[in-house]
């Protein structure tokens, strides 16, 4: 028997908690989706979350929901009661779960805008749709693909993250590694950095080669934690210049009685002491994507570490773009941040 799901604008393949957190924060960004796969066989391990990992949680609107089910003593999570919250919050965001069925088949169309998928369940009986975006957090997108892997210290990291509307993410990019509480920062990292780029080309506010930004970015980021150096990469995807803060998250701050991340939590922003540095058309230009202006007062330097009179550029995912200390070099960060929303070729170039 043979029936067709509704179309869809992101498939996620994966029910493990970094495939749950994407169809959630793709949900949260007012696309459809949904998720095929049976979820991780349930454990009460306990699994320690690095300062990250909370801050992601954070910024999805899940830090009261962590707390309750947080270990106070080491700040980790019983793994039964991590996929619990993520069901319920994916559940509660819009999310169609089918943990019964699994992927058979995928084919790109020739266009490269869409996925025709084939879905199978336990009875025999088969499902086909099509979905703009295909995200796999296991290794069954993977696989399929038929990509390279590369090998550092025993972590493997897929040759590419993104193969036209195909994208690995989590596991389904990077596995291998020992350590449960890295491996979830990164996938979640991952899972951030491509939802709000999805979101901006799915509203109309940027092009499909935005896209391209997260393999950029992602993949290199993946080979430098295997490696142990951790190191963001200025001049690579969305990150522009050399400052200290670029390619990092702000740090958890308050901002008369609101956490500064609550101010940020779905766009762009710009946070400046003095918005008189801004040039009028670029200030035009960021606010058509839908970008926050934070007027901090003079107290900048103080809450993110930078220079007082200045602006910093915070992307949707919470990591710094950009500081410049004047309106000139504002303008210079701003036209290629810019460019990949604009017509023109995207600055930055994806690493081999």
């Amino acid at each position: 028997m043979n029936t067709v799901l509704r179309d869809v604008d992101v498939m996620v393949v994966g029910g493990d908690a970094i495939g749950l957190f994407f169809a959630l924060r793709a949900a949260q960004r007012f696309m459809q989706v949904v998720l095929v796969g049976r979820s991780e066989a349930l454990d009460d391990d306990v699994v320690q979350l690095s300062i990250e990992t909370q801050r992601i949680f954070g910024a999805a609107g899940l830090a009261e929901a962590l707390r309750s089910i947080t270990e106070v003593t080491t700040w980790g999570v019983r793994h039964s009661a991590l996929m619990s919250m993520l069901e319920d919050a994916a559940s509660d965001a819009g999310v169609r779960v089918m943990s019964d069925v699994c992927l058979q088949s995928f084919k790109i169309a020739d266009d490269g805008e869409s996925v025709s998928v084939a879905l199978g369940d336990p009875t025999g009986a088969t499902r086909s749709c099509t979905t703009r975006w295909l995200v796999g957090t296991d290794a069954t997108v993977r696989e399929q693909l038929d990509v390279d892997v590369d090998e550092i210290n025993g972590v493997s990291t897929a040759a590419q993250f993104r193969a036209g509307p195909v994208f690995l993410v989590g596991s389904g990019a990077c596995f291998g590694s020992p350590d449960a509480s890295d491996a979830l920062a990164r996938g979640l990292g991952d899972a951030a950095n491509l939802a709000w780029r999805l979101q901006a080309v799915h509203q109309g506010h940027a092009r499909d080669r935005l896209l391209d930004a997260y393999d950029a970015e992602r993949r290199p980021a993946a080979r430098s934690a295997a490696a142990g150096t951790h190191a963001p990469l200025p001049g690579v995807g969305q990150l522009v210049g050399s400052h200290s803060l670029i390619g990092h998250p702000l740090v958890p701050v308050v901002i008369e009685g609101r956490p500064l991340e609550s101010r940020l939590s779905q766009g762009w922003a710009i946070l400046t002491s003095d918005i008189g540095l801004i040039r009028h058309d670029l200030l035009a230009r960021w606010i058509g994507i839908g970008t926050r202006i934070v007027m901090l007062g003079e107290s900048l330097g103080e809450v993110v570490g930078a220079p007082r009179e200045g602006m910093v550029i915070v992307r949707p995912d919470g990591v710094v773009a950009a500081v410049a200390l004047d309106g000139d070099a504002f303008g210079d960060a701003s036209e290629q941040l810019l460019g990949w929303y604009a017509d023109g070729e995207p600055v930055g170039t994806a690493p081999g």
